[in-house]
């Protein structure tokens, strides 16, 4: 009887979640979606990126390509991955390489290629002549496969990482470049995007792929400043009721967004200096979705 309890319990709590976040929003409603996790945290009040995964019945084992290989893998497992508006499904192939695909295209969302095979060859293979140049070219020609027209895509460049390993006394190395063409919408970076992974060895590592598409033949109008005054008041609420008195809240990031119900929206993260009730001066951050549209079908 407990268990049937607490089964019912939970199916509540889940019906309540989807109705919340199926809920119609007013134009500028801003909403938060997640908190750093410390004692100034602040309840969530829409959360369509849990970053949990969970399991699907009776799925079946799928193949992709990518870059002139295939790939067949078992499922493993689904997420809705951050500022996607669609479920990944997960498959992983014999040899531990892991790919997602889109749930409802069957389209590639990611694929790394990083498995131990990866780690225990690469860093000992000989640099190319101009890594640099290398990566951007490689991942011009791999996002080309993937987006209709790289000239609306703005090219960014990561700052390169470099791992050491040693062997036999020796020590090696590999860079990482990570090279996105992100889409803008009016003016802002949007989850339009692609991210190419290549080694200094000249080896394509990792894809990962956003929101392709998901803003195509709509138009998107909006006031900033009456964005940016929606932002700031629900800042000013939410941590009336905290024991922090926020002394200052600076935009980190903002980007344009689709969520799951087909809302467009500003992701926008911000950081917050503060005092506690201990006068402790401290620094905390939230994410919120302000709701600016929808997306035309």
């Amino acid at each position: 009887m407990k268990k049937y309890i607490l089964f019912m319990l939970s199916l509540l709590l889940t019906f309540s979640f989807i109705s919340c976040n199926k809920k119609n929003y007013e134009p500028y409603t801003s909403l938060i979606s997640d908190s750093v996790s410390d004692e100034y945290s602040v309840d969530l009040e829409v959360d369509y990126w849990t970053g949990e995964y969970f399991e699907k019945e009776d799925m079946e084992n799928k193949t992709c390509f990518v870059f002139g290989n295939s790939y067949y893998g078992s499922y493993s497992k689904s997420i809705i991955d951050k500022m996607n508006s669609y479920t990944t499904d997960i498959y992983v192939d014999n040899n531990n390489i892991e790919f997602g695909l889109r749930s409802d295209t069957g389209e590639l969302a990611y694929i790394n290629l990083m498995n131990s095979d990866f780690f225990d060859t690469q860093p000992y293979l000989p640099e190319v002549n101009d890594p640099t140049d290398t990566a951007i070219s490689l991942s011009t020609k791999i996002a080309r496969d993937y987006v209709d027209n790289i000239g609306d895509y703005t090219q960014i460049f990561d700052e390169p990482v470099t791992r050491y390993k040693e062997r036999d006394g020796k020590t090696y190395q590999i860079t990482y470049y990570v090279v996105t063409f992100a889409k803008k919408i009016n003016g802002y970076f949007s989850s339009d995007f692609i991210a190419v992974k290549v080694t200094s060895k000249g080896t394509l590592a990792s894809i990962m792929i956003g929101d392709i598409g998901a803003f195509d033949n709509t138009t998107l109008s909006f006031d900033t400043a009456t964005m940016n005054q929606s932002i700031s008041d629900k800042i000013e609420s939410v941590y009336k009721k905290s024991k922090l008195e926020v002394k200052e809240s600076n935009v980190d990031d903002q980007k344009i967004v689709l969520t799951p119900n087909g809302d467009i929206c500003m992701y926008s993260s911000i950081v917050i200096d503060g005092v506690d009730d201990s006068n402790i001066e401290t620094r905390t951050g939230v994410r919120i979705l302000t709701f600016l549209g929808k997306r035309s079908k």
